[in-house]
């Protein structure tokens, strides 16, 4: 468990700052997590195509992109590292790594899945589901308004907003230019805080299907709702009590008034916790 550890917020700070250093990558943290890349240094153009990120859990809650960096570049290039960080300091025993290459993210789950980060502690390495797309869905529809101009008022509330296209009953398709910018939109387009074009408030927010139209994808099997929760207890704080649970395995957290939602990568997680 995370409370048992002991972090040296000092000595991780001196770390990192020498693996910038080292290798020239700026380190940035924000909304629960510590991104290393994103881009690259040099790097010009947009971001590598889909298909070149992996997901690694069962990481150790003391281990940092110190260790991390090593083992995933001595596959190829990495474009960025996603690390998630809890308010202790610890890691959420999760990360998400993309390379510049698709093949180098089909060899890293061959080579890094299974390898001893330590002693006693095998990474786990898969494909990361690289979905850019959210279903959005508004009262009263968008359903008149220039493609264009519903992405630039969007585009005004959250980043990284490429193109929409309409669905039916109500419901937008919103595709982003990376997963990690549409999966902060998610966690930004908190429904019935957010209001588009004066009028057009936001109702619903979800994942969509990112090969076809606009469907929920989210199984309920792999959510837990939260309810009743006091003002004091944060959304983040839930999610790492529910991470410490389910081995790693949490996706997502949302909160609306006084319920969370707790969204996890595998139905075998959620039950699990």
């Amino acid at each position: 468990m995370s409370s048992t550890l002991s972090i040296d917020q000092e000595d991780i700070a001196r770390r990192l700052l020498n693996l910038q250093d080292t290798t020239g990558y700026d380190i940035v943290q924000k909304h629960g997590q510590r991104i290393y890349g994103g881009p690259p240094p040099e790097w010009s153009g947009p971001p590598p195509d889909k298909g070149t990120e992996v997901y690694c859990y069962r990481i150790p809650r003391d281990c940092f992109e110190d260790e991390l960096v090593p083992v995933f570049s001595s596959i190829g290039r990495i474009y960025e590292l996603r690390l998630m960080i809890e308010f202790s300091g610890t890691n959420r025993s999760y990360c998400y790594v993309r390379y510049t290459k698709q093949e180098d993210a089909r060899e890293a789950i061959k080579k890094i899945n299974n390898h001893y980060i330590r002693p006693g502690y095998p990474l786990a390495v898969t494909r990361s589901v690289d979905n850019r797309k959210l279903c959005i869905k508004a009262l009263p529809p968008l359903d008149k308004e220039i493609e264009e101009d519903v992405v630039n008022e969007l585009g005004n509330v959250v980043e990284g907003v490429n193109r929409i296209k309409y669905q039916t009953r109500g419901w937008l398709e919103v595709e982003f230019s990376t997963h990690r910018l549409a999966a902060l939109a998610r966690r930004q387009l908190v429904p019935g805080n957010v209001v588009l074009f004066e009028s057009v408030e936001i109702k619903q927010v979800d994942w969509a299907d990112p090969e076809g139209d606009c469907v929920v994808q989210e199984s309920q099997s792999k959510i837990i709702s939260v309810r009743n929760l006091p003002s004091s207890i944060s959304h983040l704080r839930v999610g790492d009590l529910f991470s410490n649970l389910g081995g790693g395995q949490v996706n997502d957290v949302v909160r609306s008034g006084n319920t969370v939602l707790v969204t996890f990568n595998t139905q075998e997680g959620a039950k699990f916790a």
